[in-house]
């Protein structure tokens, strides 16, 4: 695409929406938005990636709530859109299952992955909140309310964080939370706190409306009725465009995958 002059940058960008019935998922090959980032474009922290042919970032904190479950001087975490939760080191791993268990009761854990008996919404009142500290500054916080989600039909609760042996994931949970770009060029990973459509917007007091009484019933209000919206109609154009670019999201990893493979054959070639 860059030598076809399709796009100028050789980046991907992806959104993983938290509500795909109300917001579609959405990749952008060539660019990002920072219309999907809290702060927009500003918002967006860049990090080398630790390996040419992977993505990963440096990894030295771990925290559920106020107990630290790792810190380490330099270790990787991979990641992965293909992993759906994420990932912990064994030992880690059993540390947050002992914390997870003294919760409640209702709450077990395998060798893998930690299960409640109840409904995910009695565990959102009391699961501490889980961040991680990438490139030894800067917290990425997942609230607790969202470190879980129904397993089927039988009901019950599974939390996001589970043992994947010796490395740490960043999969969809964690990308679901922040806005994720790939620079391909210059190998580094940009992520950004995701908007969240569903967060309490702060109320400005310069918008508070007048109290029904303030307003005399012989004076016109300046509202006229019955005026016609046009929300309907964009909305559907934008949830238009972003299922298309939610459809090639997978080509878009392929195309990834791809430019890295190559890389790393030219490098065992020369």
């Amino acid at each position: 695409m860059l030598n076809q002059g399709k796009i100028t940058n050789a980046i991907v960008s992806f959104y993983y929406s938290k509500y795909p019935d109300e917001i579609p998922s959405s990749m952008l090959i060539g660019d990002l938005e920072g219309s999907y980032v809290e702060g927009g474009e500003d918002g967006i922290q860049y990090f080398d990636s630790l390996e040419e042919n992977d993505w990963q970032v440096e990894i030295t904190q771990g925290f559920f709530g106020d107990t630290i479950l790792f810190h380490h001087t330099f270790l990787p975490a991979v990641v992965y859109s293909g992993a759906t939760f994420m990932g912990l080191m064994d030992r880690d791993f059993k540390q947050l299952a002992t914390i997870l268990k003294t919760l409640d009761n209702s709450i077990y854990c395998t060798d893998t992955n930690c299960y409640g008996r109840k409904t995910c919404d009695y565990y959102s009142d009391i699961t501490p909140d889980y961040t991680l500290t990438l490139g030894r500054k800067s917290n990425f916080t997942l609230p607790g309310e969202s470190l879980f989600e129904h397993p089927g039909e039988k009901g019950g609760c599974m939390f996001a964080m589970y043992n994947s042996g010796t490395q740490y994931i960043l999969g969809e949970f964690f990308l679901k939370n922040f806005y994720s770009v790939y620079d391909v060029r210059h190998r580094k990973i940009g992520l950004g706190k995701a908007i969240d459509p569903h967060a309490p917007v702060p109320e400005d007091p310069a918008m508070t409306p007048l109290p029904t009484s303030s307003i005399p019933e012989d004076e016109p209000t300046g509202i006229e009725e019955n005026i016609p919206s046009t929300a309907n109609e964009a909305d559907k154009a934008l949830a238009e465009k972003l299922v298309a670019g939610s459809v090639i999201a997978i080509l878009a990893m392929c195309i990834i995958s791809t430019i890295c493979i190559y890389r790393h054959q030219q490098k065992h070639t020369r």
